[in-house]
């Protein structure tokens, strides 16, 4: 006989390990040197027979007996074996194996697949009658000798050695050897199995002192599921039953074959039924924004399920003739209806549920792998829907699915794609498993055991739900994707569900939206923002059961004349290199008021100000309230028209402009030159005090309409008091410098002038043209000592982006106005945070801020800034479509109330009343609420993270926007025949886009729009289309728009998300342009180009086409890394395919990879496989989620 004695490769590996297993159990030592001499380690002549014997029984191989003597080293009988094993055979993988494959090696070295089932011992264990009971199920079970190689090929090996481990504490303390089992054995659980070689499973076992013992045997998802782990549990106990004595009787294995799939055409149909017309995402409350790919970590969470609970589900389940997995399923999807309310409803009318169906034939019951498929079950909860007819409902929807379960979920996933768009629809977002226990126990004699299956601190899903029942006790468990959720999270839903499913079992016959929407305590206000001021806040009034009511006891204009009398000579507002004092200001704005009077301005009336922010304006403020009027400024950066039409509505008596602002007022209302009239003012006599309450209006602010017509928010002055000079999110003094920075028509400039001047403060003025430039900003706030600043989150990151230590010297940074973006906050905190960073939110309807939060660290590790709580005199609450409280973690509209709420429009009671509803859990009498339109989350700790808008409103560049109101001005550009604008997420803000028909121009239009729109409401980007596409009740289909958008637009293809797993994204165009062509002059972009065209079924391939574009999926991507590992020898990761799905981004990847490589030649070849066939699971897979219906 020939020996070849070279090193092992790659093709060895697997025999590496049982080759191990012989050396060491002949030679009884637990670590065997790979490249040790067999006789140096002991072996003799006897023994080196032992071994040939062994490895015969093990490998089937006929290996000689004097093998040991000629090839000695354990490395090089490995290479040997190899090289005389009989050649592999290779069988297509099921559908399953092929998505639980796609989604391990899109998370490689998790544990995410890993299914370690613990046995716990009490009694006399035969270590060595385990190991071979174990051995004999990988000898009798093909499943456990299969491996799956790197270049995608299923291979069935004819041996395979369990790798075993056994770690004997027998020795040490109790208390200790307990201790160090229990770590051991959680550290194992959460070591990942290799898939590439077999078996996909391995063994230890733990001794303790007093015949104790701790068994882990770990298989991979790929190789088992439920049916499998209960199959092989009744195998291994009649395995070891008959080495330590009794009799085993195992039954003859049958052969595994394809699952059968009768009348596919029939099964097609079914499914295409079920999810005809199918939603979107369901909105699970999650704490952070998806990431492109969701990754394997996760938060499990468990508690124990009441005795007499089971009961009450067992007898619905015998009442409804259905199964306890389907009483949970119709539990569990009234509880996901109600958390994942869409858009503030009570709850959503429909979920899908993917649910583990067995996918076994009868001829499959004794054979072990990997059978189930989950499939997604539709359930409609209306409103009237009881829990009995709910589970009735469930009953039929998994019967039906039962009749059809071999359909893969791949073809579903396209299906739902093709109906739902671009955007696609993950069918199981979220699962549910049911695992019945109540019949297990360890049957051979000499011990006592218990079984279950530890957590790998994994998901498989964004939420999956376990129920596991045993003989004396049953268990749940949450599991979240850590991603999306924080442990706090899961445990407050884990809580919530188990309360639901208690409720819900106690009342079956009643409706299961009134049965989970009552609450279980009274309603009570959001909690209060934390303060963030360094100084106490006046002190305030508690409402019981409501809100800390601020103190106020006089208008605005008399607490600056307050501040002026005790201060005269201290600075109020400095601009432009001069300085006003309060003496001065409380002088000119008395003289003022004066000049209003005589001009015949009256208590209630308005007195527009057309003027830039200043302190021409600012007097022009403080004399309109002394007057005893409201002021209506004026933003004279926007189009003329706009301006009169705001004059015209709010009914103004006078106007004060600054010189050339006089075409913004409509003809017929007089104007006062305001210059000249502060000229004199000074020296004006002051005209006698006009009586003026705290519920007088103080100002008129005008926002976006909805109706295309702007609405003038009339504000008194205690809505102004309740918010400064103090409350718990702020408290100024008068050492402050508070910049202004804001638009005088903004409602921050509330914040900043009235915040200033009531607090004795000084208003620092920003120049237009400091503000236009971040470096000067950085420099202004620097020179005149701002120590106090608000800014919307567009202009912080464009500031940070620059210069990102501007904010370093503040004392207090507001933020706010529109969607953030994390990474300009995490530059500036780096670079040199200010002492306080508040992010703040509010309409104009509750007086610039209702809500505020101050930044940590924390908030930008979760990848959250939530808006907080409320502010002084303010309450918020988060309430359904039916006005019911929504619980923490729930979504719903955010409603305001307090002292800070407006009067309403302006000559507009019919929008007065739709949008400042009554109380309906009023905490005094006659209480309102303004409903926001906005969507939140309510935390548990009582906070709101904003959502987004219910209706088309929009934030940009920290101005409120009604897309109705520019689509209205679009309807009357020359050439315009219909259009439609979109807000679309930009790098760090949002951005209109105008999407029209007709001849116009692009060009031209937008100029039409900057004519006649503020700047913040133009556009940023204009579209011609043929036409545009419509639902079916003859509205603008705005989800299709986006699409159609997005293909027009051409986004650079590596910057695109990556698409849910199996979601095929729509094409560019239809029809992929192609760019640059992809060049015959590279080896690797010619060899890739030749894998897409065969892959996807395309003709052309540019250096810009983008992989999902041309048609890819997740399983193409899985086909894709295989083909490359062929054709190329590296091993591309299926995350890369994701993140950078463009052609020549994945050509380069592979060329740094190749070079990376020592043997590109290397070709993977198995000697002793066997082959069958790759199923479609879920979202990261599979995962059967043990139990079945």
């Amino acid at each position: 006989m020939s020996i070849d004695n070279q090193p092992a490769t790659a093709d060895a590996a697997p025999y590496a390990e049982i080759v191990h297993a012989a050396f060491g159990q002949v030679l009884r030592r637990d670590r065997i040197d790979p490249a040790a001499d067999f006789f140096d380690l002991g072996g003799q002549s006897l023994q080196a027979v032992e071994v040939a014997l062994e490895l015969r029984r093990r490998t089937g191989i006929a290996v000689d007996l004097d093998l040991l003597f000629t090839c000695r080293r354990p490395v090089d009988v490995a290479a040997h074996l190899a090289r005389h094993a009989p050649s592999a055979r290779e069988t297509p993988m099921s559908p399953t194996e092929e998505r639980l494959l796609f989604s391990d090696r899109l998370h490689p070295g998790s544990p995410l697949y890993c299914v370690p089932v613990r046995y716990r011992f009490a009694g006399d264990v035969d270590a060595e009658a385990l190991r071979a009971a174990l051995q004999d199920l990988v000898d009798r079970h093909e499943a456990l000798r299969t491996c799956f190689t790197a270049d995608g090929r299923r291979l069935v090996r004819s041996a395979a050695a369990l790798p075993w481990t056994v770690v004997d504490l027998s020795g040490e303390e109790p208390a200790r050897a307990a201790a160090e089992a229990r770590r051991y054995v959680a550290e194992e659980a959460r070591r990942p199995v290799p898939t590439d070689v077999p078996p996909l499973a391995r063994a230890c076992l733990v001794t303790e002192p007093g015949d104790r013992a701790v068994l882990l045997l770990t298989l991979h998802h790929l190789i088992a599921d439920q049916h499998s782990l209960d199959l092989l549990d009744r195998q291994l106990q009649q395995s070891y039953g008959e080495r330590v004595g009794l009799a085993r009787d195992l039954p003859p294995l049958r052969r595994r074959g394809l699952a059968g799939r009768p009348d596919a055409a029939a099964a097609r149909a079914h499914w295409r039924g079920q999810l005809a017309g199918l939603g979107g995402r369901m909105a699970l409350p999650a704490d952070r924004p998806r990431p492109d790919v969701v990754g394997p970590a996760g938060e499990v969470v468990t508690a124990p399920v009441d005795a007499a609970l089971v009961a009450r589900l067992t007898e619905l389940a015998t009442a409804c003739a259905a199964s306890e997995f389907m009483v949970l399923l119709a539990a569990y999807a009234a509880f996901l209806a109600r958390v994942a309310a869409p858009g503030g409803a009570a709850h959503a009318p429909e979920v899908v549920v993917g649910a583990p169906l067995g996918g076994r034939t009868a001829d499959d019951e004794d054979t072990v792998g990997m059978f189930v498929n989950v499939l997604p079950v539709r359930v409609r909860v209306g409103p009237d829907t009881t829990f009995r007819q709910l589970v009735t409902q469930v009953r039929g929807q998994v019967s039906a699915a039962l009749a059809y379960q071999w359909t893969p979920l791949q073809e579903l996933v396209a299906d739902a794609t093709a109906a739902a768009g671009a955007a696609g629809h993950p069918l199981t977002q979220v699962s549910i498993s049911h695992v019945d226990d109540r019949a297990w126990h360890w049957a051979p004699a000499g011990a006592t055991a218990a079984r279950d299956v530890l957590s790998t601190g994994t998901a498989k899903y964004e939420l999956l739900w376990t129920v596991t029942t045993g003989a004396t006790s049953a268990t749940s468990a949450l599991e979240a994707a850590a991603d999306l959720f924080t442990r706090g999270r899961a445990e407050e839903l884990h809580g919530r569900l188990l309360a639901d499913l208690t409720r819900l079992s106690a009342a079956p016959d009643a409706p299961v939206a009134a049965t989970l929407s009552v609450p279980e305590t009274p309603p009570a206000p959001v909690a209060a923002a934390p303060s963030v001021a360094s100084a106490p806040s006046r002190p305030a009034g508690r409402v019981p059961g409501g809100y800390t009511r601020q103190p106020v006891d006089r208008p605005v204009h008399e607490l600056v004349s307050q501040r002026a009398r005790a201060y005269p000579e201290a600075v109020a507002v400095r601009h432009g290199g001069k300085s006003l004092s309060y003496g001065e200001l409380d002088a000119a704005a008395a003289g003022l008021a004066g000049h209003l009077v005589e001009a015949g301005v009256r208590p209630g009336d308005r007195v527009a100000v057309a003027a830039e922010r200043g302190a021409d304006a600012v007097t022009a403020f403080l004399a309109v309230l002394r007057a005893g009027a409201a002021y209506v400024p004026v933003d004279v950066a926007q189009p003329p028209a706009r301006s009169r039409t705001i004059l015209r509505d709010s009914g103004v008596r006078l106007a004060l402009c600054q010189p050339g602002a006089q075409e913004h007022v409509p003809a017929g209302v007089p104007t006062v030159d305001l210059a000249a009239a502060l000229a004199g003012a000074a020296d004006r006599p002051a005209s006698p005090p006009v009586p003026v309450t705290v519920r007088h209006p103080a100002y008129v602010m005008y926002t976006s309409g909805s109706t295309g017509t702007p609405k003038g928010v009339v504000v008194p002055h205690e809505a102004i008091l309740r918010l400064v000079p103090r409350s718990n999110f702020l408290s100024l003094h008068p050492e402050d410098v508070v910049a202004h920075l804001s638009n005088t028509a903004f409602d921050a400039a509330t914040l900043e002038v009235w915040g200033a001047l009531c607090a004795g403060a000084t208003l620092a003025v920003v120049p237009r043209e400091v503000a236009l430039s971040p470096h000067r900003m950085g420099r202004f706030l620097a020179d005149t000592g701002v120590s106090v600043m608000f800014t919307t989150n567009a202009l912080l990151n464009a500031i940070v982006a620059h210069v990102p230590d501007a904010f370093a010297g503040l004392r207090v940074l507001l933020i706010g106005g529109d969607q953030y973006a994390l990474e300009p906050v995490r530059r500036m905190l780096a670079a040199g945070a200010p002492q306080h960073l508040v992010n703040a939110y509010g309409p104009t309807e509750n007086t610039t801020f209702s809500a505020a939060h101050e930044v940590t660290a924390a908030d930008l590790d979760r990848g959250v800034l939530p808006i907080g709580g409320a502010i002084d005199g303010t309450y918020l609450r988060v309430l359904d479509d039916r006005l019911a409280p929504v619980a923490p973690g729930g979504t719903g509209e955010l409603y305001v109330g307090g002292q800070g709420l407006a009067d309403g429009y302006v000559g507009d009671p019919g929008r007065t009343g739709a949008a400042f509803v009554a109380d309906p859990y009023a905490v005094e009498p006659g209480a309102r609420l303004y409903r926001t339109g906005d969507l939140v989350r309510l935390l548990p700790d009582g906070g709101v993270v904003f959502l987004g808008r219910r209706d088309d409103q929009v934030k940009v560049s920290g101005f409120r926007v009604e897309l109705g109101e520019v689509e209205r001005v679009l309807g009357d550009c020359p050439g315009v025949g219909e259009g439609a604008v979109l807000a679309v997420a930009a790098a760090d803000a949002v951005e209109l886009v105008a999407v029209l028909t007709g001849p116009a121009d692009p060009g031209e239009v937008r100029e039409f729009l900057r004519a006649n729109l503020p700047a913040y409401m133009v556009p940023a980007r204009c579209h011609r289309v043929r036409r545009l596409p419509t639902t079916n009740n003859g509205k603008v289909d705005r989800p299709a728009l986006l699409a159609e958008l997005g293909r027009a637009a051409a986004p650079d293809p590596a910057a695109a998300p990556a698409p849910d797993p199996d979601t095929p994204v729509a094409p560019a165009d239809g029809s992929p342009t192609p760019g640059a062509p992809a060049t015959a002059d590279d080896p690797v972009a010619a060899g890739l180009a030749d894998i897409w065209r065969d892959l996807l079924g395309v003709a052309d391939v540019a250096a810009d086409s983008h992989f999902f574009a041309l048609g890819g999926t997740s399983i193409k991507a899985l086909h894709l890394v295989g083909a490359v590992h062929r054709r190329f020898g590296v091993d591309l990761r299926i995350v890369t395919v994701f993140r950078r799905p463009a052609f020549a981004d994945l050509a380069r990847e592979i060329t740094d990879l190749t070079r990376e490589s020592t043997d590109l030649a290397r070709e993977t070849t198995d000697p002793a496989g066997e082959t069958t066939d790759l199923v479609g699971t879920e979202r990261r897979g599979h995962g059967d989620g043990p139990g079945r219906p």
